[in-house]
């Protein structure tokens, strides 16, 4: 039985697969929505007065880590597919993994009409507010 590890090349076109388990761990902490977390920042001393923001988010980030960690040996352990479906149809039961999969596809749908309502009322409608007052056309 040889212990040599080839790398995935498709014939067809010559594509090469080659992400190591550092690229797969920074990949999963890169899908942190950056501009949500900035929402927090501007928000959240207003929403939650006397809270301590900074020790929340250094709080938060040791705690997801374990996830990512997950995330991310998943990855390198089903290289070929991947997907929450995937992961958790082939650890527990594919009942659970549609069920996983499902739920989560309705939240982001879900979701869409906060984040489009944000972006408008927090960010949109102030710049051109803004931009209004310092241009001052009428």
């Amino acid at each position: 039985m040889s212990t040599d590890r080839t790398v995935f090349i498709r014939d067809a076109t010559g594509l090469v697969r080659n992400i190591s388990i550092l690229d797969a761990f920074l990949a999963s902490l890169g899908f942190m929505a950056l501009p949500l977390a900035l929402l927090t920042y501007t928000t959240g001393p207003y929403l939650f007065p006397g809270s301590d923001l900074v020790f929340a988010t250094i709080l938060t980030t040791v705690l997801i880590i374990p996830l990512v960690l997950m995330y991310t040996l998943f990855s390198w352990a089903m290289p070929r597919s991947g997907g929450d479906y995937v992961y958790v149809s082939r650890t527990l039961h594919p009942l659970l993994g549609f069920i996983s999969s499902f739920s989560m596809m309705f939240w982001f749908i879900f979701f869409i009409g906060f984040e489009a309502n944000w972006a408008v009322t927090l960010a949109i409608s102030p710049s051109l507010l803004i931009i209004g007052t310092v241009t001052s056309i009428d």
